[in-house]
């Protein structure tokens, strides 16, 4: 490989990594906004008043958790799956660059 397509290639990839670092960043700050939010909602449902029996609150409780997860999941999926379409574009757009005669 010559030393400016060498050039290229590794400008590419230190991109991919800077966004490779973002992702996780942004996967960082969703499960910390997850945890509050749960956390607040499990304050909530524990000083509620005697209106609502237990075992209702308790399944209601259960259901939310459960849709937080889902959306978790459904978020990271999302995530890992751009970084993965902009990782190959990046590569396959710095390797076409290469290729192209120099005029």
């Amino acid at each position: 490989m010559a030393d400016g397509d060498e050039t290229i290639l590794r400008n590419a990839l230190d991109a991919v990594d800077r966004g490779r670092r973002l992702a996780l960043v942004g996967i960082g700050a969703l499960f910390v906004a997850m945890i509050v939010a749960l956390a607040a909602m499990m304050a909530v449902a524990a000083h509620t008043g005697s209106s609502t029996s237990t075992e209702a609150l308790m399944l209601k409780t259960l259901y939310v958790s459960a849709a937080a997860q889902m959306l978790f999941m459904a978020c990271c999926a999302a995530l890992v799956m751009f970084q993965g379409s902009r990782t190959a574009r990046t590569i396959l757009r710095s390797i076409e660059l290469a290729g192209r005669p120099r005029s």
